[in-house]
């Protein structure tokens, strides 16, 4: 993962870092199933695919993102809450503030 992070610094390597960092997130959920390292590791590449403009992917790795948190932190832990605000899941959101409230 760590090789990863070092090419996405340089402007024409960004999609060799993504591509490590692809295969990082398989090799961690292949080996440790569902786990919170690989739920950021899914929230980082959906950034970085947002950033790059790549919507679909982006959605794709941020959904990844919050099913694993939701699945591993729990539904009212902040990772998840944060995994699905910033995946534009708002109405979720806002559905579990309503009946957390009542």
């Amino acid at each position: 993962m760590d090789q990863g992070g070092l090419f996405l610094g340089v402007p024409d390597q960004v999609s060799v870092g993504v591509a490590f960092l692809t295969e990082a997130a398989n090799v961690y959920e292949t080996i440790s199933g569902i786990h919170p390292l690989t739920s950021r590791l899914y929230g980082n590449l959906a950034m970085i695919h947002y950033q790059n403009e790549d919507l679909d992917l982006a959605r794709e790795f941020g959904k990844r993102a919050a099913i694993i948190c939701e699945r591993t932190l729990g539904v009212d832990h902040y990772e998840t809450l944060q995994q699905l605000v910033r995946n534009h899941y708002t109405p979720l959101f806002f559905l579990f503030l309503f009946f957390k409230i009542q």
